[in-house]
């Protein structure tokens, strides 16, 4: 829906919203080699190619851009000895910006010229970790892994959009279980610690610091599944899924809360075809924030706050509360 604005000038202006077409093009090869009875080695290597097309409601900040990027990949992999094989991989990657930050020309809000954002930011990582199956009926991963960012990607409240920020380091540990004690029950248990920072300090909302704002510490996902075996027969799953709070300025002055969700699932299948199933979502209804960003606003009626501008304050959007769906799924 297009909108009025008024200009500097006085004169009221008509502005649509955003609207841009992405397009990519991946082809990759991988090559695999078994060297020995407990080694081998997996090699891949990408490339990457997108087109940017954008028609922002600002004319300036209108065009086309294109970029490509070649990234190698490689891994070593040692055993199994005593159903536990070892595993070194690093590589190259990338990350695409925001499609309007990549033709704009001019600050929506102050009207300065700005840079464009590189299209696909280049970033570097490796991971060492180890799987196993040592306890009978348990497939059990952990991983220590670490990655570089040339650019980090950051939310600017103002202009409800992201923009490109300082390089960033991010490293941690990941540990992923998948346990089948019986034919018709599953549990999984993963968990997720990491640290984010910026390699350099950066000036936010009249702070300054390493913290990137969003990086979420700790991630945790359980679940338990049923199932009769065979083609027909009940299914039911209930899983909870938790994120751990997070920084929501660079100084780390500022955070999130946690966020926690229980979901469940029950069906049946009447063959290998036809499924009905019934699905809930948040079933706690818990009024946790699904997403939080700390930036200044101010209300259509409220007094200017410090420098005639706006007061600092979480943003933030809830969760959706409990709600139910139903399917009935063919297969074919």
């Amino acid at each position: 829906m297009c909108k009025g604005a008024q200009s500097s000038n006085g004169v009221m202006e008509i502005r649509c919203p955003d609207r841009y077409v992405l397009a990519s093009l991946s082809p990759y090869v991988e090559n695999k080699v078994q060297w020995a009875d407990k080694f081998r080695t997996v090699c891949g290597l990408r490339m990457d190619y997108y087109h940017f097309d954008v028609n922002s409601d600002l004319s300036a900040n209108s065009g086309t851009r294109d970029d490509a990027i070649v990234s190698p990949k490689g891994s070593l992999v040692l055993g199994p000895w005593a159903k536990t094989e070892y595993y070194l991989s690093g590589g190259l990657g990338f990350h695409s910006n925001d499609g309007r930050g990549v033709t704009q020309c001019v600050d929506p809000k102050t009207g300065d010229p700005v840079e464009p954002a590189d299209p696909l930011v280049r970033t570097q990582g490796a991971e060492i970790g180890a799987r196993t199956t040592v306890v009978e009926n348990l497939q059990s991963t952990v991983a220590l892994w670490l990655l570089d960012t040339d650019s980090e990607l950051v939310f600017t409240g103002d202009a409800g959009s992201t923009e490109a920020s300082a390089p960033s380091r991010r490293y941690g540990v990941e540990w992923a279980n998948y346990y089948t004690p019986t034919k018709w029950l599953d549990l999984d248990a993963d968990f997720s610690f990491s640290h984010a920072a910026f390699r350099e300090t950066v000036v936010g909302e009249g702070v300054q610091g390493t913290h990137i704002p969003g990086a979420v510490d700790s991630v945790m996902a359980i679940g338990i599944a049923y199932h009769q075996p065979g083609e027909r027969g009940l299914f039911s799953d209930l899983r909870l899924r938790f994120f751990g709070p997070r920084p929501l300025v660079e100084d780390n002055s500022v955070r999130s809360g946690s966020t926690s969700l229980l979901s469940s699932k029950v069906g049946y299948n009447f063959n290998k075809n036809w499924t009905l199933s019934i699905e809930g979502f948040n079933l706690l209804n818990n009024r946790d924030h699904d997403i939080d960003y700390y930036y200044p606003s101010r209300l259509e009626n409220e007094a200017a706050g410090p420098d005639s501008g706006g007061y600092n304050d979480i943003h933030f959007k809830s969760v959706e509360p409990i709600a139910a769906r139903a399917a009935l799924t063919f297969r074919f």
